[in-house]
């Protein structure tokens, strides 16, 4: 189960940097990591707050949106509205 979460939210954060047009390399100089820890998060090896939040920021979405993924984001502003 705990593998399945991982690659769902995973999927959601390229999803938004997809969506955004966020590249790694925006991603790796804005947190001032390398692009390989960059792509351990994204995928899902790694876990690294400050990394998910400069993503988060890059793609102008919360933290909470952007592990929920585009889709979930989208429900919930129309159930908001």
């Amino acid at each position: 189960m705990k593998q399945e979460s991982t690659e769902v939210t995973a999927c959601n954060i390229r999803a938004w940097m997809a969506l955004r047009k966020v590249t790694n390399g925006k991603i790796a100089t804005s947190a001032k990591v390398s692009l390989v820890m960059v792509s351990y998060v994204i995928n899902g090896h790694r876990v690294s707050a400050p990394v998910i939040k400069t993503i988060a920021r890059l793609c102008r979405v919360s933290v909470a949106d952007l592990l929920a993924g585009p889709e979930a984001a989208e429900q919930n502003s129309r159930r908001a509205a």
